[in-house]
């Protein structure tokens, strides 16, 4: 039986809007992968900062011990400030390599405590070079810890917020 004009324009229609409906369908799962892919992009990228600012946070803490002990040298200040300042390098020479923000917490209130030791059990006597120093590094690391603590609420927020909560598979919260 032969197809008349019409029945081959209906099935032509038929396979084009299959065809069609592939084409969309396709073009959907490709903007999804790159939505996916730049999503978690940014994700990544908020997670690097918020490293690099706990790199800086240890970085100031290494300078520390130095500058502790040349204190120390500097002038005698009892074995009360001579056991602050051995707690405290200790604390920051025996961080992991895997440290997190709380652990250089914690050895910064170690320094923090055996400069409050330096400063009050030697009355005055430090070098003023020293002590500028460690006020520095104290300011710059009280800096870097506020940057440090907004980029890890802006990574958490990253991944615990839509579109990020949806494609954060694999990311942890800081």
């Amino acid at each position: 039986m032969a197809r008349t004009s019409n029945e081959t324009k209906m099935a032509q229609s038929r396979s084009i809007s299959g065809i069609g409906c592939f084409g969309i369908f396709i073009a959907l799962v490709i903007l999804l992968l790159i939505g996916t892919t730049a999503v978690r992009a940014g994700i990544n990228n908020k997670l690097s900062d918020a490293a690099e600012s706990l790199a800086l946070l240890k970085g100031q803490l290494d300078k520390t011990p130095q500058v502790l002990n040349d204190l120390m040298m500097s002038v005698d200040c009892g074995e009360r400030a001579e056991g602050a300042v051995r707690d405290a390098v200790e604390a920051v020479d025996l961080l992991p390599d895997d440290y997190t923000f709380a652990e250089l917490e914690n050895a910064w209130d170690l320094v923090s405590a055996a400069w409050s030791t330096l400063d009050t059990s030697c009355e005055g006597e430090l070098d003023s070079y020293l002590q500028t120093d460690m006020r520095g590094i104290r300011d710059r690391f009280t800096f870097e810890s506020g940057k440090y603590l907004e980029k890890r609420e802006l990574y958490n927020s990253a991944i615990n917020e839509f579109p990020g909560r949806v494609v954060s598979w694999g990311f942890n919260e800081l």
